[in-house]
């Protein structure tokens, strides 16, 4: 699919006149709307019903409605699992599954749509092996870890001129351990030194010794911000002064608002408002922003605006597959240059995983308009 950098409006309305094949696009949204992972998940689906929401009330793309059916799940691998398997048995016709923002669920997820035949996109699961490990069908919507480790050692290499740094990751998780890996090998590619590497139990405050914290920056692969936020702590009141960089675990603004511990913390996240070429125009983007806070009383952020995004991916997807009866996996490995307000979406040299852009957020004033980065070298997955 070559999809041109269309507003969204003029995307629909175009597509209104178009003979419709069949009546309705059927989507599954699976997110963690509870549990650790409900701060990613929850903007994440908000941002998905108000891509459908903008659509149906445009018309439907070429005349064909989205149906939505929403998999609510705490953040446990099996209920993602079961509640797929159940979905399909339900309703045999839904097209494609979309959702998730952690590597262990949406591994979860993609073997159970794969061997339901169908095709699994998640929309903030960041591991760039995904679509080896669970499934020809599966896709990443965004970047992968080795992507976003990238960016964090070469801005802190570059622009902060550390030399030297300490690494903390949760050794449980696969999030963590594939940014801790990710990330040494491209700052030991800029020219710094790790200089410690000290796995701990996620939900614990590690004990960090002294010689650990004369590091010029620290980088903490957690899970999410309320995870970082007490070893945050303990590293400042032990007497590191320095940066300290996490991944889009820490991308939820309000766990650091009215807090100190932010000062000097960054993390790498998704771009949004993405504004390099290819993305959605300013006016998709507006439009998309309003509509957010409309309906949900809060401002989108990050993974609000993959939500959007890969909702609307799927759905343009589906009705090409439907027009064209082509596979849906064909339509997607086609797919260049898809506009979206967290950056342009391409499936090239046969990856399923798309090259976008990566946000640095200061962790102290996570609305400011982030810095929006490029990595110039990444570790192959």
């Amino acid at each position: 699919m070559k999809a041109s950098p269309l507003t969204l409006s003029l995307l629909l309305a175009s597509a209104i006149c178009l003979p419709s094949l069949q009546a309705e696009i059927r989507l599954g949204a699976v997110y963690s709307t509870s549990g650790d992972l409900a701060p990613l998940g929850v903007p994440s689906l908000e941002g998905a019903k108000v891509a459908v929401d903008q659509i149906n009330a445009s018309g439907g793309i070429g005349g064909e409605k989205v149906v939505l059916t929403i998999l609510p799940t705490p953040s446990s691998a099996y209920v993602v699992g079961k509640n797929i398997r159940h979905a399909v048995a339900k309703d045999p016709a839904i097209d494609a599954f979309f959702g998730l923002s952690d590597t262990d669920l949406a591994r979860a997820a993609g073997h159970a749509a794969c061997a339901a035949g169908k095709v699994f996109v998640t929309s903030g699961a960041t591991s760039p092996l995904l679509p080896d490990q669970s499934g020809p069908r599966v896709y990443l919507a965004c970047f992968g870890d080795n992507a976003q480790a990238a960016v964090a050692a070469e801005w802190l290499a570059k622009t902060r001129g550390a030399k030297t740094v300490s690494l903390l990751y949760v050794n449980s998780k696969t999030y963590p351990k594939l940014l801790h890996t990710y990330f040494s090998e491209a700052f030991r590619h800029h020219g710094g030194k790790v200089i410690a590497t000290l796995p701990f139990v996620g939900g614990t405050v590690p004990k960090i010794p002294a010689w650990a914290l004369k590091a010029d920056a620290i980088y903490l692969a957690a899970e999410t911000a309320l995870e970082a936020k007490p070893i945050i702590k303990a590293l400042r009141d032990a007497g590191h002064h320095g940066p300290i960089v996490g991944g889009d675990g820490y991308d939820a603004p309000d766990v650091w608002n009215n807090t100190t511990l932010g000062k000097d913390v960054w993390y790498t996240t998704h771009a949004f408002p993405a504004h390099t070429t290819g993305s959605s125009s300013e006016a998709t983007i507006a439009a998309f922003s309003s509509a957010y806070t409309k309906a949900t009383g809060r401002p989108a952020n990050s993974f609000a605006g993959l939500g959007r995004d890969t909702a609307l991916l799927l759905a343009t997807s589906v009705h090409q597959a439907h027009t064209e009866k082509k596979p849906l996996v064909s339509v997607l490995n086609s797919t260049r240059n898809f506009p979206g307000v967290t950056g342009s979406i391409s499936y090239t040299d046969g990856s399923r995983v798309p090259v976008k852009p990566v946000a640095l957020v200061s962790a102290r004033s996570p609305q400011a308009q982030p810095i929006q980065i490029t990595p110039s070298w990444v570790h192959k997955p």
